[in-house]
């Protein structure tokens, strides 16, 4: 009889067939602590950085090998060889209940700097534990810190210079260039050149004691003088010219004329105005004040002649030669006379061109001449006309003197006594005005501690962001060193302009 295998019993060797395997003996296992090594330090230091590991094992295990391998950056750019890694490589034993160590020391005198990671590989029995390591490794610390406070020395430097050294040159090159341009100018008025040199010297000693503003202004003021000068350079030459020519005229007619305080007068606002050129707006301005002198000194003249003419007549007419009638209208003549010298000896110039006395003297004597002449066609006696003669003192009734210039009062200059600040009567300044008894050496040696005080902070601060904070400072190369120099020249200008804006906000709340 033939034999069938039934459904049921092929079905319950298939299912038999799938169950896994059971091993004949219990699996080792190795634990390790920590689970990952994590190493931080300096490039270059001597000393290894050493982390270690502690090893136990559920079962008794021999020959564990322990294999380094390469670690590598993030980038897969740089390495950090495992020849720089120093661990045992072999642990003959290890017991159960027992705990094994391993020191892993870390060379980092030649290691590169950065972030490395990599793994610990530990072998045993045809099995394995693989520990994770992580190395971050950075540049060494002074470096860094002097490439910094270089940076904030930089910043300082050109805040400082920025704020007063730029504008302390700028001011200096404008005083010497401005006394070169007026010192070459050999045709300069002297009102120009006094003007400009006194300005100057406002601008060189308010830039002396740090008062920028008020020397840019006196320099300005003196720019502002030259361009006065120098736009219309031509046009004050001629008025000063015609101004010269002017006086020379007056010289001459003084000569000629004795006793004229109203010539003499015209003769002294014109030296005033020569000498002080620069007070006018333009040498237009100029130019119509020695119009006017020269037009008040004619007309001066002019009525002047025709007094020293009609004198003349009256002077050369016999009195006993006229009738009784006409011996009143001379005498008539005469008192008018005698009033027409007196309005000539005590007449000053106006500040107009035409005098309206002159103008009337000389309309009087012009009405009155056709009746003198007239008196002296009936005289029968005549004295022959010798020409002009000039007026001298004491003839007549009233004589043209010449009254000496009154002696101008200078008022006497106060000098006020600026009150002495009283200082500061604390501990501390007492105690430093006793070291220090030199106010000058006491600001600079707190003008000293402010700017070290200030790179402390700065470079201080800056030092702890982007060094101390990075584990691996110098991975970048060039970059974090550039970082950190920009960082302490952007750091000072920030301050100056955060400084400069608050003063500016307080001085427009003053």
């Amino acid at each position: 009889m033939k034999l069938h295998p039934t459904p049921w019993l092929s079905l319950t060797l298939s299912l038999l067939g799938c169950l896994p395997a059971q091993p004949s003996l219990a699996q080792t296992t190795v634990i390790v602590t920590p689970e990952a090594l994590t190493a931080t330090g300096m490039r270059g230091e001597a000393e290894p950085a050493i982390r270690t590991l502690a090893i136990r094992a559920t079962e008794p295990v021999t020959d564990l090998q322990i294999h380094t391998l390469d670690l590598y950056s993030r980038d897969r750019d740089r390495v950090f060889p495992q020849a720089l890694i120093t661990v045992p490589t072999t642990i003959s034993s290890v017991e159960v209940g027992t705990l094994t160590t391993l020191p892993v020391a870390f060379n980092l005198q030649a290691a590169p700097s950065g972030e490395f990671q990599g793994s610990l590989l530990l072998s045993y029995g045809g099995d394995q534990v693989t520990v994770p390591i992580t190395v971050r490794v950075k540049d060494a610390w002074y470096l860094p810190l002097a490439l910094l406070i270089l940076g904030v020395i930089l910043g300082t430097t050109v805040s400082s210079y920025s704020r007063w050294g730029k504008t302390t040159d700028e001011l200096t090159v404008g005083i010497e260039t401005l006394r070169t341009l007026v010192q070459k100018d050999s045709e300069i008025p002297p009102s120009f050149a006094s003007g400009i040199a006194v300005y100057l010297a406002d601008a060189h000693l308010a830039r002396d004691v740090k008062q920028l503003e008020k020397s840019r202004q006196s320099l300005n003021a003196a720019g502002e003088m030259w361009g006065k000068w120098f736009r219309e350079r031509p046009a004050w030459l001629s008025a000063l010219q015609a101004g010269k020519e002017l006086q020379s005229q007056l010289a001459e007619q003084l000569t000629a004329v004795s006793q004229a305080p109203y010539l003499q007068t015209i003769q002294s606002n014109l030296q005033t105005v020569l000498d002080n050129v620069a007070n006018f707006d333009n040498a237009a301005a100029l130019g119509q004040t020695i119009n006017r002198f020269s037009q008040q000194s004619t007309q001066y003249l002019r009525v002047l002649q025709q007094y020293r003419q009609f004198q003349q007549t009256l002077e050369e007419l016999n009195p006993d030669a006229l009738p009784p009638s006409d011996q009143e209208t001379l005498q008539d003549m005469i008192s008018r006379a005698d009033a027409w010298k007196e309005i000539l000896v005590t007449l000053r110039p106006s500040d107009s061109g035409d005098d309206p006395q002159l103008q009337t003297i000389g309309l009087a004597i012009a009405e009155a001449k056709p009746v003198l002449n007239t008196l002296k066609q009936k005289a029968e006696d005549s004295v022959p006309v010798d020409g002009l003669r000039e007026f001298k003192p004491g003839k007549g009734k009233a004589a043209i003197e010449t009254s000496p210039p009154s002696e101008v009062a200078m008022p006497q200059t106060t000098v006020m006594e600026s009150p002495v600040p009283a200082l500061d009567d604390t501990f501390v300044f007492n105690g430093i005005a006793t070291l220090i008894k030199n106010p000058k050496q006491r600001l600079k040696l707190f003008a000293i501690a402010g700017y070290l005080t200030t790179i402390g902070f700065l470079a201080g601060t800056g030092f702890n962001q982007l060094y101390l904070e990075n584990p691996t400072f110098g991975s970048s190369g060039l970059r974090d060193y550039f970082a950190l120099l920009a960082w302490g020249f952007g750091a000072e200008a920030t301050r100056s302009a955060v400084t400069n804006a608050l003063r500016r906000t307080d001085g427009a709340r003053d």
